[in-house]
């Protein structure tokens, strides 16, 4: 059986995914291009855009995904190009 947790944690609960992983959940990160993941954030609306630009900070200073063991799946293209399920399903999966 499957089970996906959804969760865009902050890094301030690395120790919760340290311990999920050490307990053989595999981390799978959807990373992309941060300015079109923040237009897509914009367009969906009701979302504090300072709320996200504090997130992606925390994440870049850490080093993440870099700094984690996980799959890295490019979602998200620079031209705004979202990866379909079945390349998502290819990375993770191979």
């Amino acid at each position: 059986m499957r089970i996906v947790l959804d969760w865009g944690f902050p890094v301030s609960a690395l120790s919760w995914v340290k311990e999920l992983q050490s307990c053989g959940v595999k981390l799978v990160w959807f990373d992309g291009d941060v300015a079109r993941a923040r237009d897509v954030f914009e367009q969906r609306g009701g979302i504090d855009l300072a709320d996200f630009d504090r997130q992606i900070a925390a994440i870049q200073k850490v080093g993440f995904p870099a700094s984690l063991d996980c799959v890295v799946v490019p979602a998200l293209s620079p031209s705004g190009v979202f990866l379909d399920q079945e390349q998502i399903e290819t990375i993770i999966f191979e």
